[in-house]
Protein backbone atom coordinates (compact mmCIF):
# COMPACT_ATOMS: atom_id res chain seq x y z
CA UNK A 1 0.00 0.00 0.00
CA UNK A 2 2.61 2.45 -1.27
CA UNK A 3 1.91 6.26 -0.64
CA UNK A 4 2.41 7.02 -4.33
CA UNK A 5 -0.08 8.56 -7.30
CA UNK A 6 0.09 5.64 -9.63
CA UNK A 7 0.47 3.04 -7.54
CA UNK A 8 -3.29 2.00 -7.20
CA UNK A 9 -3.77 2.93 -11.46
CA UNK A 10 -0.22 0.43 -12.53
CA UNK A 11 -1.01 -2.26 -9.49
CA UNK A 12 -4.54 -2.91 -10.20
CA UNK A 13 -4.59 -1.97 -14.04
CA UNK A 14 -6.32 -4.73 -16.34
CA UNK A 15 -2.92 -5.78 -17.42
CA UNK A 16 -1.33 -6.37 -14.22
CA UNK A 17 -4.75 -7.83 -12.35
CA UNK A 18 -7.50 -8.50 -14.19
CA UNK A 19 -11.00 -8.37 -12.78
CA UNK A 20 -12.48 -11.80 -12.37
CA UNK A 21 -15.20 -13.45 -9.67
CA UNK A 22 -11.83 -14.95 -7.60
CA UNK A 23 -12.48 -12.07 -4.86
CA UNK A 24 -16.77 -13.18 -4.45
CA UNK A 25 -15.43 -16.32 -3.86
CA UNK A 26 -12.77 -15.78 -1.47
CA UNK A 27 -14.61 -13.30 0.11
CA UNK A 28 -17.43 -16.34 0.82
CA UNK A 29 -14.43 -18.70 1.89
CA UNK A 30 -13.46 -16.29 4.59
CA UNK A 31 -16.64 -15.68 5.72
CA UNK A 32 -16.94 -19.41 6.88
CA UNK A 33 -14.56 -18.74 8.92
CA UNK A 34 -15.53 -16.16 11.05
CA UNK A 35 -18.74 -15.91 13.89
CA UNK A 36 -20.58 -12.52 11.77
CA UNK A 37 -22.86 -13.68 8.90
CA UNK A 38 -23.04 -10.01 8.25
CA UNK A 39 -22.52 -6.88 9.84
CA UNK A 40 -20.39 -3.86 9.25
CA UNK A 41 -16.98 -4.44 7.41
CA UNK A 42 -14.10 -2.27 7.09
CA UNK A 43 -11.58 -3.33 3.99
CA UNK A 44 -8.29 -1.66 4.69
CA UNK A 45 -6.09 -0.75 1.61
CA UNK A 46 -8.90 -1.85 -0.51
CA UNK A 47 -7.15 -0.87 -3.88
CA UNK A 48 -9.95 -1.01 -6.26
CA UNK A 49 -12.91 -2.04 -4.14
CA UNK A 50 -12.51 -6.08 -5.46
CA UNK A 51 -13.15 -7.58 -1.85
CA UNK A 52 -15.03 -4.77 -1.13
CA UNK A 53 -18.04 -5.68 -3.19
CA UNK A 54 -17.29 -9.00 -2.98
CA UNK A 55 -18.70 -8.79 1.51
CA UNK A 56 -21.13 -6.86 -0.01
CA UNK A 57 -22.10 -9.24 -2.56
CA UNK A 58 -22.81 -11.69 1.36
CA UNK A 59 -24.72 -9.01 2.77
CA UNK A 60 -21.96 -6.86 4.68
CA UNK A 61 -21.92 -3.34 5.04
CA UNK A 62 -18.93 -1.99 4.01
CA UNK A 63 -16.67 1.13 4.47
CA UNK A 64 -13.24 1.23 2.97
CA UNK A 65 -10.04 2.57 3.85
CA UNK A 66 -6.59 3.35 2.05
CA UNK A 67 -3.21 5.58 2.36
CA UNK A 68 -4.11 6.36 -1.20
CA UNK A 69 -7.59 8.53 -2.13
CA UNK A 70 -7.41 7.22 -5.50
CA UNK A 71 -8.97 4.06 -3.89
CA UNK A 72 -12.69 5.59 -3.25
CA UNK A 73 -12.48 6.58 -6.91
CA UNK A 74 -11.86 3.36 -8.39
CA UNK A 75 -13.73 1.29 -5.95
CA UNK A 76 -17.19 3.45 -6.72
CA UNK A 77 -19.41 6.19 -4.53
CA UNK A 78 -20.82 2.92 -2.83
CA UNK A 79 -18.35 2.62 -0.24
CA UNK A 80 -17.66 5.29 2.61
CA UNK A 81 -14.02 6.00 2.16
CA UNK A 82 -11.42 7.09 4.97
CA UNK A 83 -8.18 7.91 4.91
CA UNK A 84 -5.05 6.91 6.48
CA UNK A 85 -2.33 8.96 7.07
CA UNK A 86 1.37 8.02 6.62
CA UNK A 87 1.92 7.66 9.93
CA UNK A 88 -0.86 4.94 10.34
CA UNK A 89 -3.64 6.66 11.80
CA UNK A 90 -7.43 6.16 10.25
CA UNK A 91 -10.07 8.53 10.06
CA UNK A 92 -12.69 6.57 11.57
CA UNK A 93 -14.61 6.58 14.23
CA UNK A 94 -13.98 4.38 17.16
CA UNK A 95 -16.08 0.79 17.96
CA UNK A 96 -17.92 0.91 14.86
CA UNK A 97 -16.91 -2.32 13.04
CA UNK A 98 -17.72 -5.81 13.32
CA UNK A 99 -15.33 -7.10 10.74
CA UNK A 100 -11.87 -5.87 9.55
CA UNK A 101 -10.03 -7.07 6.40
CA UNK A 102 -6.26 -6.64 6.31
CA UNK A 103 -5.68 -8.00 3.01
CA UNK A 104 -2.09 -8.15 1.36
CA UNK A 105 -1.46 -4.52 3.57
CA UNK A 106 0.44 -5.99 6.26
CA UNK A 107 3.60 -6.94 4.02
CA UNK A 108 4.22 -2.93 2.79
CA UNK A 109 4.48 -1.79 6.54
CA UNK A 110 7.61 -1.67 7.95
CA UNK A 111 6.12 -0.76 11.54
CA UNK A 112 2.87 -2.56 11.37
CA UNK A 113 1.92 -1.33 15.17
CA UNK A 114 0.48 2.08 14.54
CA UNK A 115 -2.17 0.98 11.96
CA UNK A 116 -2.62 -2.55 13.89
CA UNK A 117 -4.00 0.15 16.89
CA UNK A 118 -5.92 1.57 15.15
CA UNK A 119 -7.53 -1.84 13.44
CA UNK A 120 -7.97 -2.11 17.44
CA UNK A 121 -9.66 1.18 18.15
CA UNK A 122 -12.25 1.09 15.52
CA UNK A 123 -13.22 -2.64 15.96
CA UNK A 124 -16.02 -3.20 18.45
CA UNK A 125 -15.65 -5.28 21.61
CA UNK A 126 -16.83 -8.76 19.70
CA UNK A 127 -15.07 -7.71 16.56
CA UNK A 128 -13.00 -9.44 14.70
CA UNK A 129 -9.46 -9.35 12.09
CA UNK A 130 -9.18 -11.12 9.22
CA UNK A 131 -5.05 -10.60 8.18
CA UNK A 132 -3.91 -12.25 4.71
CA UNK A 133 -0.16 -11.99 3.73
CA UNK A 134 2.07 -13.57 1.41
CA UNK A 135 4.00 -17.00 3.20
CA UNK A 136 7.59 -15.90 2.94
CA UNK A 137 8.68 -20.12 3.22
CA UNK A 138 6.66 -20.37 -0.15
CA UNK A 139 7.11 -17.21 -1.81
CA UNK A 140 10.70 -15.97 -0.54
CA UNK A 141 11.81 -15.94 -4.14
CA UNK A 142 9.42 -13.48 -5.91
CA UNK A 143 8.10 -11.62 -2.19
CA UNK A 144 9.94 -8.48 -3.49
CA UNK A 145 8.58 -8.65 -7.24
CA UNK A 146 5.57 -7.24 -5.92
CA UNK A 147 5.91 -2.88 -5.56
CA UNK A 148 5.98 -1.81 -2.04
CA UNK A 149 6.64 -5.17 -0.32
CA UNK A 150 8.98 -4.65 2.62
CA UNK A 151 8.62 -7.14 5.34
CA UNK A 152 7.98 -10.58 5.15
CA UNK A 153 6.12 -12.70 7.56
CA UNK A 154 5.72 -16.52 8.25
CA UNK A 155 2.62 -18.54 10.43
CA UNK A 156 5.03 -17.63 13.70
CA UNK A 157 6.20 -14.48 12.87
CA UNK A 158 2.16 -13.15 11.83
CA UNK A 159 0.95 -14.59 14.93
CA UNK A 160 3.38 -12.76 17.27
CA UNK A 161 3.20 -9.52 15.54
CA UNK A 162 -0.69 -9.18 16.35
CA UNK A 163 -0.42 -10.64 19.91
CA UNK A 164 2.47 -7.59 20.53
CA UNK A 165 -0.38 -5.26 19.29
CA UNK A 166 -2.81 -7.21 21.44
CA UNK A 167 -4.78 -9.06 19.76
CA UNK A 168 -6.45 -12.65 21.04
CA UNK A 169 -5.31 -14.48 17.79
CA UNK A 170 -7.75 -17.45 17.33
CA UNK A 171 -6.04 -19.17 14.20
CA UNK A 172 -2.90 -19.03 11.62
CA UNK A 173 -2.72 -20.98 8.57
CA UNK A 174 -1.44 -21.24 5.13
CA UNK A 175 -3.44 -21.77 2.32
CA UNK A 176 -3.73 -22.01 -1.27
CA UNK A 177 -5.38 -18.93 -3.02
CA UNK A 178 -6.95 -21.76 -5.77
CA UNK A 179 -10.91 -22.53 -4.83
CA UNK A 180 -10.96 -26.21 -5.37
CA UNK A 181 -8.33 -26.82 -2.73
CA UNK A 182 -10.86 -24.84 0.04
CA UNK A 183 -13.35 -28.41 0.15
CA UNK A 184 -12.48 -31.37 2.14
CA UNK A 185 -11.43 -33.67 -0.77
CA UNK A 186 -9.43 -30.77 -2.19
CA UNK A 187 -7.35 -29.88 1.13
CA UNK A 188 -6.61 -33.87 1.41
CA UNK A 189 -5.71 -33.74 -2.95
CA UNK A 190 -3.20 -30.35 -2.48
CA UNK A 191 -1.63 -31.72 0.91
CA UNK A 192 -1.05 -35.06 -1.19
CA UNK A 193 0.51 -33.33 -4.45
CA UNK A 194 2.19 -30.12 -2.22
CA UNK A 195 5.48 -31.04 -3.52
CA UNK A 196 5.34 -31.02 -6.82
CA UNK A 197 3.86 -27.75 -6.77
CA UNK A 198 7.06 -26.79 -5.78
CA UNK A 199 8.17 -27.46 -9.35
CA UNK A 200 5.61 -25.36 -11.23
CA UNK A 201 7.90 -23.12 -12.87
CA UNK A 202 8.19 -19.51 -11.51
CA UNK A 203 7.54 -17.74 -14.72
CA UNK A 204 4.17 -19.20 -14.84
CA UNK A 205 1.46 -16.18 -13.72
CA UNK A 206 -1.96 -17.80 -14.14
CA UNK A 207 -3.34 -17.78 -10.94
CA UNK A 208 -4.79 -21.11 -10.79
CA UNK A 209 -1.12 -22.30 -10.95
CA UNK A 210 0.99 -19.68 -9.59
CA UNK A 211 -0.70 -19.62 -6.32
CA UNK A 212 -0.55 -23.76 -6.39
CA UNK A 213 2.41 -22.78 -5.51
CA UNK A 214 2.71 -19.54 -3.88
CA UNK A 215 0.84 -19.90 -0.48
CA UNK A 216 -1.02 -17.27 1.87
CA UNK A 217 -0.84 -16.87 5.27
CA UNK A 218 -4.45 -15.74 7.03
CA UNK A 219 -4.91 -14.89 10.68
CA UNK A 220 -8.50 -13.97 12.22
CA UNK A 221 -7.97 -12.49 15.71
CA UNK A 222 -10.54 -11.11 18.13
CA UNK A 223 -9.57 -7.43 20.36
Amino acid sequence: MPNQPRYLEVNFSESNKPTTEYPFRLARHLATRIPHSQGKLLDIGAGRGDMARGFQSLGFEVEIADINPESGEMSGTGFPFHAITPDGRLDAPSAQFDLVLFKSVIEHLRDPYPLLREIRRVLRPDGILICLTPDWKSNMDVFYDAVGHVQPYTTRSLRLTLEIAEFHVTSVEAFRQVPWTWTSLGRYFSIALSPAFRFIPRSVRRPGLRFLRERTLLAVAAI
